[in-house]
């Protein structure tokens, strides 16, 4: 039986030729601040962050999350798409972050939310070059209770403040569903190469409807 739960969203490459997430690379010296972006988008990730429903709390990726972000990630994996990728393809998926550094680089060279509450870590979701949901992930024991859509919505309102007007992912099987409840839609399939294994996922694109201006003030008599 297919999970309703939103989970596990990117299955993609970091460039031309590479179809796979948490490709190789150097992790920064320091954590970056996802507010220090273009136009009015520290402000709209504030209040994005302030708007987010009292029991799905977000704020920013900060370095210390990295381990238990990458446990969350495994979990999720593992647990929430057995019934698309067989245990093969599953383990090969978790390895994937099986290098602490390039993980946590990967989140920090994004814009990484992440819900964390009482302690517990319900999950996580990155926007990448303003235009790409790159990685979307949540707990399984908080699968199907809103986590996912409230980390897609603030990265929607993001981007479309910083003036995208479309926003992408390349959606694992089992996310399509939850996806497409959220107004995207499929453009093509691929096959993506990781070790030994192929698996399969669907590039999505929405249309986003552009961040209502800021209101004026009165005008100052002359």
């Amino acid at each position: 039986m297919r999970s309703a739960a939103p989970l596990s969203a990117s299955l993609q490459g970091e460039g031309q030729g590479e179809g796979w997430p948490l490709a190789p690379i150097l992790s920064p010296p320091h954590n970056p601040s996802p507010f220090h972006e273009q136009g009015n988008g520290e402000k709209e990730t504030r209040k994005a962050i302030r708007m987010s429903p009292a029991n799905h709390p977000l704020r920013p990726f900060l370095a210390g999350d990295t381990m238990a972000l990458r446990e969350l990630f495994a979990q999720s994996v593992e647990e929430l798409t057995q019934d698309d990728y067989d245990e093969d393809q599953r383990l090969a998926w978790v390895a994937t972050a099986a290098d602490a550094e390039a993980f946590q680089a990967r989140l920090a060279q994004s814009l990484t939310l992440v819900v964390h509450t009482q302690g517990e870590y319900l999950g996580f979701a990155s926007l990448k070059d303003n235009k790409t949901i790159d990685m979307l992930f949540v707990h399984p024991y908080h699968a199907g209770q809103g986590v996912g859509s409230a980390l897609l919505t603030a990265l929607e309102k993001i981007a479309a403040a910083r003036g995208a007007e479309t926003l992408t992912a390349d959606v694992s099987d089992t996310a399509q569903e939850f996806f497409e409840k959220h107004g995207f839609e499929a453009t093509h399939r691929n096959s993506v190469p990781l070790d030994e294994e192929w698996l399969s996922n669907t590039t999505m694109s929405k249309r986003l409807k552009p961040a209502a201006a800021s209101t004026a003030g009165p005008a100052r008599p002359q």
